[in-house]
């Protein structure tokens, strides 16, 4: 772990008491199950940066939508919606309204991370404007990243696709072979 992602860890720590508690949780903590639901649910091929933690916003505590906290950015995803990765210095503003957190980033775009209670919805707030805080403290802005989460199918060719799901196919299939000798 990096010494920024330890520094962002303490803030999510510090936050724990502003936030449900048993809704956010530290990358520490995180059981294989609930880390494979984050991923599927918030639909990531992967991550680049390190992982920080995960504040679970599903109905029923699946962690299948919510806000993966990493180093850089975050990602927010609501059921039912696309996942949309937010890098903590492209924030501009960020406000509370009716029990909704609202974030709008430098490039104009507008993201609605959700309906919560009051307490939490301030409580994110907080959060937020704690990691904004200590992202410009690095003062490394590194453009517009910010956006929605593409699926790699949309990031390369039908035929790059299948080429990889060959290769992927024949390494599987002889790892499988190595391990049966």
């Amino acid at each position: 772990m990096t010494d920024k992602s330890l520094q962002l860890t303490d803030i999510l720590r510090k936050h724990l008491k502003d936030i449900e508690a048993n809704r956010l949780h530290l990358k520490a903590d995180m059981t294989d199950k609930m880390m494979s639901n984050v991923f599927k649910g918030l639909k990531l091929p992967m991550v680049y940066d390190e992982i920080i933690g995960f504040w679970d916003g599903s109905v029923f505590f699946t962690c299948k939508a919510g806000i993966l906290f990493a180093e850089n950015g975050c990602y927010i995803s609501r059921m039912m919606d696309s996942t949309y990765y937010v890098e903590y210095d492209e924030i501009r503003t960020h406000e509370v309204n009716d029990a909704k957190l609202i974030l709008v980033l430098f490039n104009g775009a507008t993201i609605d991370t959700g309906s919560f209670d009051v307490v939490t919805a301030k409580g994110l707030l907080s959060l937020f404007i704690d990691l904004e805080a200590f992202s410009k403290k690095f003062n490394q802005y590194t453009g517009n990243k910010s956006g929605p989460v593409k699926d790699i199918k949309d990031l390369i060719t039908k035929k790059e696709y299948d080429e990889c799901k060959k290769v992927i196919h024949a390494a599987s299939v002889a790892c499988g072979g190595i391990g049966l000798t």
